[in-house]
Parts: C-alpha cells; structure tokens; sequence
C-alpha cells in the first residue's frame, strides 16, 4: 500500500507544477459547472412580476419577496423583478404595495392616496371598508355602490366586478379592485431615457394640455436633457404667450409650426433633441376634420400622439373621447386634474373602454411638480373609501 502511495506522490511530482496548475483549473471548471448545472435544474422557471420600475419600488418589492422567501432575479439594471412562473398570478393579485418613497434620481413617485370624505358614499358602505375579510358577495356588494358613486356606468361597472370575482376571497376589496382594473386597463408611464419618438399632445379644448407640455418640458431639463419644445396652437388668442412664459423661464426656445410643412421643416432638429414635446390646439373629437389634422401633423413630425384627458368628466364622454383619440394613433394619455376630482368613473371608463393606457397624471397646476405616475394599486386606493375618512389625501408629486 506504501509502496503505491509513494509511486501516486512520485507521478504527480513528475508532473511539474505547470501541469498541476492546469490539471487544478481543469479540475474547478468541472466542479464549477456541476454545480451551475445542478443549480440551473433546481431553479424554477421564472416571469416577469413587474417591469419598467423605479430603483425605489423595485427596493420595495424585493424586501417584501425576500421576506417571504420567494426567489426572485433582477435585470435591466434593476428595473425588472422575476419570480417562479407558478407564483406571478398569486403574487399581482396580491398587489405588493411598492416602495412610498420618492424617486430622487428624477423626482418622480407613485401617487398613493385615499379619496376624500366629501363623495356621496352612503355611510354605510364606507363602514363596511373598514371591516374585514368581507365574503364574496359582500365585497362584490360593496365594490357596486362604490363605483357607481364614482359614476361609472352600469356596463362598466359589471365588468369591473366580473374581473373582481376572479379575485382571491380573501383579498380586501381595494386591492381587489386594484386586480380587477390591472386586468383591463394598462399603466405605460412617459420615460424620456427610453422615448424614442417626439410627443406630440393632443385633446379637447381646456383639458390641459399646454400646461402638460410645460411639466413635461420642465422634467426633462431638469434631467439635464436637450429639449424641443413647440406650439401648433398659434390661432388661439394667448396659445403661444401661455406656453412662452413657461419656456422663458426655462431658458428655451419655443417653435411655433403652424401648419403640417412648417413642422415638418422641424424634423431635423426633433430628431437631434433628447426630448421633443409638441403642444396642439384644442379639438373636437368627432370632428373627422380635427381629428385629421392631428394625424397628419404627428405624421410630419414622426410623433407619438399622447391624449391629455381632463379628470372629473362625464364617464361615457371620457369613454367616447378617449376612444375617437385612438382611432387616430393614439395609445396613451395623462390624466390632468386629478387633484381637482372627486369622482373619478371618468378615468376608469376612458381607461376601460377607451383602449388607451394610462401614463401619467397631473395632481397640480405646478409646473415645477410635474406629473405623477400612478399604477392599479394606487387608483384603487384612490376609488375605495379610506379606513380614516378624516385623513386628508397624500400624494406623492414630482419634486
């Protein structure tokens, strides 16, 4: 036995430590494989939960799946959280409730809030939010009288609570809804580091857009962007010197392009901008020549068309008016006033039916503040009754 030890020793000795350094390298690669292979076959498959975060809600997340052991795997630089595929549905049904703090990097947040005591409500509706777990039919109940408070039409209304029923019983009633409305509506939030086409702002007259195209101008160059900034809004008494006011302050240049050509000779600079924003006039949306013009000026300008939707509006108007944008190229919208509205069956049926995403919201006539982004969970918490009807609204603005 000695004698084969001592001949084993001999041989690798012989080797020279050349050849024991490779041998050694062979020897951990091999091992370092067996061991990503038999971890990549233990690891379950996973999806995406949520994409497109902030840093600060993503922090939120994880903390909140770590502390349930679940596996999960980050990717876009943190911006994308993956978990096991079997878990996806349960765990968005449950509606982790993301981080509360602000984004400081670009100072923009989620709005979180709950709805004034000032909604006719009936009393006994909003005592039943703050009893709890509610069975079904309860909650299904409780769900109808208050949508429609919010005016949201009776159609509406029933595919909302459809969606509901598909729901875990024991989810509390908003973040329910909040399933519910993740069901049928989208949240595409305006990002000008990902934006690759100019945003060109459209909408009925009074709905907010020229000061929209202000907060958004405003973000981007506080962000430290290049911005192209211009009005097709010549024709109205004050169209230009509103949107002026804000870009002198700003230290831009306003472009004014009153007609398809004259925008058009703009294309070269949009294109050289890290952020363009165009401002339009007010028009009718069931006026097939507004909705025309429109087209073809967001055609000259290679642009996004971006529905600015007053909230508070009558819901099957806001339904109707977000729908006839649409049909034209339009595939999101912000939502200004919010901080003005009480009743909010408006925002729902445009995002319902209207078949245009949310991206932002407007809870501010601050420039500076800018717009909000906003998510199921936070419009549901909007919609549903808070526990505390004294506690005012909080909500997160842009810095």
């Amino acid at each position: 036995m000695g004698t084969h030890v001592e001949t084993f020793v001999q041989a690798i000795r012989n080797l020279g430590p050349m050849r024991l350094a490779i041998m050694g390298g062979v020897i951990l690669g091999l091992l370092g494989f067996l061991v990503f292979f038999a971890t990549k076959l233990s690891t379950p498959s996973l999806t995406t939960l949520y994409g497109e975060l902030e840093q600060s809600d993503a922090a939120g997340i994880v903390q909140e799946l770590e502390s349930r052991n679940i596996p999960y795997e980050l990717k876009h630089n943190g911006t994308q959280i993956l978990v096991p595929q079997d878990r996806v549905m349960q765990l968005r049904l449950d509606a982790i409730i993301v981080s509360t703090e602000m984004d400081e990097t670009d100072g923009l947040c989620w709005v979180t809030a709950a709805i004034e005591d000032d909604i006719d409500i009936p009393v006994e509706v909003e005592e039943q939010a703050d009893t709890a777990p509610m069975d079904a039919a309860t909650r299904r109940d409780f769900l109808s009288q208050v949508l429609t408070a919010h005016g949201l039409p009776a159609h509406l209304t029933e595919k909302v609570l459809r969606d509901c029923d598909l729901v875990d019983e024991a989810s509390d009633p908003a973040m329910t809804l909040a399933a519910a409305i993740d069901m049928g509506a989208a949240f595409k939030p305006i990002d000008f580091d990902v934006q690759q086409r100019p945003l060109m702002l459209v909408g009925p007259p009074g709905a907010g857009k020229t000061i929209t195209a202000a907060k958004l101008a405003a973000h981007a160059r506080f962000a430290g962007k290049q911005v192209f900034i211009a009005t097709t809004d010549t024709k109205r008494a004050g169209g230009i010197e509103q949107l002026q006011a804000f870009t002198k302050i700003l230290e831009m240049d306003l472009v004014t392009a009153p007609d398809v050509d004259a925008l058009a000779a703009c294309k070269e600079t949009i294109q050289a901008a890290d952020a363009a924003i165009i401002d339009t006039a007010g028009v009718n949306p069931f006026d097939d020549d507004d909705m025309q013009s429109l087209r073809a000026l967001a055609g000259a300008a290679g642009a996004e068309i971006i529905l600015v939707l007053a909230a508070g509006a009558d819901a099957m108007e806001s339904a109707d008016t977000a729908r006839a944008f649409s049909e034209i190229g339009a595939e999101r919208m912000v939502i200004s006033r919010l901080d003005m509205t009480r009743r909010l069956g408006g925002i729902l049926a445009a995002a319902l039916a209207g078949r245009i995403a949310v991206a932002n919201v407007s809870i501010n006539p601050q420039v500076a503040d800018g717009l909000s982004r906003i998510n199921p969970v936070s419009l549901a918490q909007l919609i549903v009754p808070d526990d505390d009807p004294e506690e005012p609204i909080q909500k997160k603005a842009a810095q």
